[in-house]
């Protein structure tokens, strides 16, 4: 009998304990990951396991966080790879959470019996590169893109097979100016049975918008753009998920967060009237309370972060923002160009219905003051 979504992690937590690895105690507020995270939620439990790719001791690390009761809990060593470039995804009705690599390699596998990380046999046919996946929960399958050359595949967990989509009709494409590449974004919209690929807009480049049916493996472009994002350094191919509770396409870039309705062709940024502020005195540090006005033209901040990742609580009908890097004032500091790079652990939720903030980890729980109806469900 195929295991449930909730048999998963109960069968995932006993093999962890049954080989010696103990969970640590619940986490406090520095615990848990560090910022070069990749995760995935276990549909229906709650939960949601992360690995941790740049631990002090150099070797990635798997957790759980229980959504219920805001607390990590240490797992199992393992995979590699989630610091270059890795995903994370889980195939419904399978008993294993999938590490698809960003560059030529193994599939690897979280063994729910063994507790342990395995690699897959690496198949001759396999995608030159990965920087974005979506689940088709309806097909069971991963399907991915490369915004290095545009290529879509397709992975079959049950096979271990890979098959390369092949290109008919009209394409998307994430060239620049110049020959330069990059800045996709991609998400299954369960609702509409599609795969929603955002080509963000960069200088040079309008960017775009397309959805893809996996029936047929073709792609229709839609008359809507996205909106400009705060980007900074880069992009990593997981700022991005699904809210299947408001139909909505989420991105979150350094502050600015933006939704897309497939039934309407229409993306939203959505208002920061509401959200936490954090402060920005002359001789304070930061606090941590949300992300601030922006003086200057740079977002500083926990909800301006880089290298992040979003997954959805299905649970609760909400975004979770965990992992990356922020901006934050450097303590002691008195000029206004003091600043310094900093992971965040905190963890935070997100509401699209009330466009409202929720501290999950690092901290007391507490809301945004203001939870008015979002922009971005009119």
């Amino acid at each position: 009998m195929m295991a449930t979504p909730a048999r998963v992690l109960s069968a995932l937590l006993a093999a962890v304990l049954a080989v010696g690895v103990v969970p640590a105690p619940p986490a406090a507020a520095a615990d848990g990951p560090s910022e070069a995270v990749r995760a995935v939620v276990i549909p229906g439990t709650g939960h949601v396991v992360a690995v941790d790719g740049r631990t002090t001791a150099g070797t990635p690390v798997t957790w759980v966080l229980d959504l219920r009761t805001h607390r990590w809990s240490r797992l199992v060593e393992g995979p590699p790879g989630v610091a270059s470039g890795n995903l994370l995804a889980l195939v419904p009705g399978r008993d294993d959470v999938l590490s698809i690599p960003g560059s030529p390699g193994a599939v690897w596998s979280l063994d729910v019996e063994e507790g342990s990380w395995n690699a897959r046999a690496v198949p001759q046919v396999r995608p030159p590169g990965v920087t974005d996946l979506a689940v088709d929960t309806r097909r069971g399958v991963v399907v991915t893109w490369s915004d290095t050359d545009d290529s879509l595949w397709a992975y079959d967990p049950t096979c271990n097979s890979w098959s390369e989509v092949p290109r008919r009709g009209s394409w998307p494409t994430a060239t620049m100016p110049e020959g330069q590449r990059g800045y996709t974004l991609m998400a299954y919209d369960s609702d509409a049975d599609r795969v929603v690929l955002a080509v963000l807009p960069v200088p040079g480049r309008r960017g775009s918008t397309w959805l893809l049916d996996p029936a047929t493996g073709r792609w229709t472009r839609q008359g809507s753009r996205p909106p400009a994002l705060m980007l900074g350094y880069g992009e990593w191919g997981t700022e991005v998920a699904y809210d299947a509770a408001h139909r909505r396409t989420v991105l979150l870039a350094r502050g600015t967060l933006t939704t897309y309705d497939s039934r309407r062709d229409r993306w939203r940024v959505a208002d920061q009237e509401g959200w936490p502020a954090a402060s920005f005195g002359p001789r304070e540090p930061l606090s941590l309370d949300g992300v601030n006005p922006w003086p200057r033209g740079i977002p500083l901040g926990p909800l301006a972060r880089d290298g992040h990742q979003l997954v959805v609580d299905d649970v609760h009908g909400r975004i979770v923002l965990l992992g990356g890097t922020a901006l934050f004032r450097t303590i002691g500091a008195h000029g206004p160009w003091d600043l310094e790079w900093r992971p965040v652990r905190e963890v935070w939720a997100y509401d699209v219905g009330f466009n409202s903030w929720t501290l999950l980890t690092g901290g007391q729980e507490r809301p945004s003051q203001v939870a008015s109806r979002s922009t971005a469900m009119s």
